[in-house]
C-alpha cells in the first residue's frame, strides 16, 4: 500500500517497501486517541505539529511517547508506549513528521483523484497563508525593534500584549515580563490616570488620540513625548485593541523654544 503525507504544500510518496506514518500510528494504536486534525482522547497531530514548529524537539518527543504522562494538553494521561509497542525506528519516522510542523493529511491508497486535488490544493493555500503571515510577523517585529519610538499593543482591559524592547526599557522590565500587566503597574498613579483617560477617549471615539506629554528624565531634566493612541477595529467596525506610539520630540519642542 502506498500513502501520500502532506507536509506544507509539498506531498511525499512513500513506497509500500517502508511503513507510512499512517501504518504505524494504526498497527501501534495511536490512532485511536489522536487523528489528524479534530481532538479525541489526546490532541490531535496538528495541534502537536503547531506546538513543535520550527523547533528540533525529536529528543522530547521520544521520551514523552516512551513515559508517558499528562498536563501537556489536558489532565488525561498519555500511557507508556514501550519499544515492543512502536519500535524507535517507526517512532522516529512519526515524529520526523510531526517535528516538521506541516502535517497535514494523510491519505491511504487508493486515491481519490478529485478529493486529493481539493486536498493538494487545500494543503497549498493553507501553506501560502502560513508564509504571508510568517512574512507580516516578521516585517511588524523588524519595524517594532529598530525604530526609537515607544511601541505597544493593549487589549481593552489595557493589558499589554505586545510591546517593543525601547518600550519595555523605559518601564523598566524586560518585554516578557510586562505582558498581561497593566502601564499602572509600572507608572505612578497620576500619569496612569493620563494614560487610561486617553485611552479611553480613542476607544470611544474609534480615531487616534493625540497628546504631546511632559516627563521628567532620569537626570532632573525634561522631555517631551508626542503620543498617539490609535484603535485597531476589526470588520465590523469594533474596536479589538489599542496601538501606542510614544515619540521622543524634546529636541523639536527646544528648536521651537529659542
Amino acid at each position: 500500500m502506498k500513502t501520500m503525507l502532506f507536509t506544507g504544500a509539498v506531498l511525499f510518496a512513500i513506497g509500500a517497501h517502508a511503513a507510512t506514518p499512517e501504518e504505524i500510528l494504526t498497527k501501534s494504536g495511536c490512532t485511536a486517541c489522536h487523528s489528524v486534525d479534530k481532538k479525541l482522547i489526546g490532541p490531535a497531530y496538528k495541534v502537536v505539529s503547531e506546538k513543535y514548529k520550527g523547533k528540533d524537539a525529536s529528543a522530547d518527543l521520544m521520551a514523552k511517547v516512551r513515559k508517558g504522562g499528562s498536563g501537556v494538553y489536558g489532565p488525561i494521561p498519555m500511557p507508556p508506549n514501550p519499544p515492543d509497542k512502536i519500535s524507535d525506528a517507526d517512532l522516529k519516522a512519526v515524529i520526523g513528521a510531526v517535528n516538521k510542523g506541516r502535517i497535514m493529511a494523510y491519505v491511504p491508497k487508493p486515491w481519490d483523484p478529485a478529493a486529493l486535488s481539493n486536498m493538494v490544493a487545500a494543503a497549498y493555500q493553507r501553506r501560502m497563508l502560513a508564509r504571508k503571515l510568517d512574512t507580516e510577523r516578521a516585517l511588524l517585529r523588524g519595524l517594532m525593534e529598530s525604530t526609537g519610538d515607544l511601541i505597544s499593543f493593549k487589549d481593552l482591559e489595557g493589558r499589554f500584549v505586545r510591546l517593543n524592547a525601547s518600550k519595555a526599557r523605559k518601564l523598566g522590565c524586560k518585554t516578557e515580563e510586562c505582558l498581561g500587566r497593566r502601564e499602572r503597574d509600572f507608572v505612578p498613579p497620576e500619569r496612569a490616570r493620563m494614560i487610561e483617560e486617553a485611552e479611553r477617549r480613542a476607544i470611544a471615539a474609534r480615531v487616534p488620540d493625540e497628546v504631546i506629554e511632559e516627563r521628567a528624565a532620569p537626570d532632573g531634566t525634561t522631555q517631551w513625548f508626542l503620543i498617539n493612541h490609535i484603535p485597531i477595529l476589526d470588520e465590523a467596525g469594533t474596536v479589538t485593541n489599542l496601538a501606542t506610539i510614544e515619540r521622543d520630540i524634546t529636541e523639536r519642542k527646544l528648536m521651537e523654544m529659542r
